[in-house]
């Protein structure tokens, strides 16, 4: 496709743990007790073993002390090869017992280099999400961190995205998947139902926190996903994984898509925050979506005549391509073969703004999610 010339398409994961308490080798079970131990064993398991070419570290910033912080920076600089593997730097701003941070949801911090602050939830200036983006605001240039959101509809022990808190300017990603669940919309077929026993609703998932509510609300946001692995397996976990689940359930970790010009730091974060990048629930499946002369992740100015182009790859048979408007299916297409082009012309009547993104569904299950077009 023409509007994605000149880029190449890359695989990450942004959402992994060496295991909860890094220092502690048990903290995560038997199975985590085998897994990668050390930063290097992790990246070198997301390079060689799921076959991405980046990854972030992101263990909680509540069990992070500050020589774990800087090895951390120092396995973002020693792990990145240009052209290669790109290792970024990121942590997970959590929450915190007795403060206010629970009321605000979980996120990942991504830096574009292999510096920057951990600021925590467990401390006063920054336990709030405000607190947050106020203090990463004083320490870095907006274009150089990522804010993602992730299992926005999680809601064992409350731990939701509360969508009355966005940064459109540094939230431009959010994870609409990892081996929690799907959180795009309520029910199958990724329902969350971990430690639902925990919600105060007594369901897996929060109402009115999923990613189609942040969008009915006008927010513009890219999607990725995360696998969430606690066992140091990026882009391939076992534990919190589909093997060891439990009376709980888990899925597949999920791995994002990224569309960019190079293998290299600077120009594959200019496509985060360009937002040109999607989700899926761990497989490869290739993804391309535009509108008119726009790709995934941009804004056209308002205009009647709407061209729509996907073009999937898939690891297995595509069963369902759907085009989604405004969070109704407004066209579905059933290819049933692995690769497949679709155009389509919306000539229904236009709305001030309307958001358009692609769902895939594979005959084995597996899924895709585009980063929306907005028009208007």
């Amino acid at each position: 496709m023409a509007d994605y010339d000149g880029l190449a398409l890359f695989w990450g994961d942004l959402h992994c743990h060496v295991r909860e308490w890094r220092r502690d080798r048990g903290s995560d079970g038997s199975l985590a007790s085998s897994s990668p131990w050390t930063l290097d064993e992790v990246y070198a398991f997301g390079r060689d073993d799921s076959r991405l070419d980046f990854a972030a570290v992101t263990d909680h910033d509540v069990h992070l002390d500050p020589d774990e912080w800087a090895d951390t920076m120092d396995a973002a600089r020693r792990h990145t090869d240009p052209g290669q593997f790109v290792a970024f730097l990121g942590y997970e701003w959590s929450h915190a017992e007795g403060n206010a941070s629970i009321d605000y949801g979980h996120r990942n911090v991504i830096y574009r280099v292999p510096e920057g602050p951990l600021l925590s939830c467990g401390d006063e200036p920054t336990c709030t999400a405000p607190g947050l983006w106020q203090a990463l605001r004083r320490h870095v240039a907006v274009n150089d961190v990522v804010v993602i959101p992730h299992h926005p509809a999680r809601a064992a022990s409350r731990i939701w995205w509360n969508l009355d808190h966005w940064d459109p300017d540094l939230e431009r990603l959010v994870e609409i998947y990892s081996l929690w669940g799907s959180s795009e919309k309520p029910g199958e077929p990724f329902e969350i139902h971990y430690l639902e026993q925990h919600s105060p609703t007594g369901r897996g998932e929060a109402e009115g926190h999923f990613v189609q509510d942040a969008l009915a609300r006008g927010y513009r946001f890219g999607i990725v996903a995360g696998s969430e692995s606690h066992d140091g397996r990026p882009g391939n976990p076992l534990f919190h994984g589909p093997h060891r689940c439990g009376i709980d359930v888990c899925y597949r970790g999920g791995i994002q898509g990224t569309w960019a010009p190079a293998l290299d730091r600077d120009p594959l974060f200019d496509a985060f925050r360009a937002r040109c990048c999607y989700g899926t629930t761990g497989v490869k499946t290739a993804l391309q979506f535009s509108l008119n002369d726009a790709r995934m992740g941009q804004e056209l100015a308002a205009t009647d005549r709407r061209d729509l182009r996907v073009h999937v790859a898939g690891t297995d048979t595509i069963d369902t391509l759907d085009i989604v408007r405004n969070n109704a299916d407004v066209h579905t297409a059933h290819p049933y073969t692995r690769t497949h082009t679709l155009e389509w012309c919306d000539d229904r009547q236009a709305a001030d703004r309307d958001c358009y993104y692609v769902r895939v569904t594979q005959r084995d299950g597996n899924m895709a999610w585009s980063s929306p077009i907005w028009v208007g």
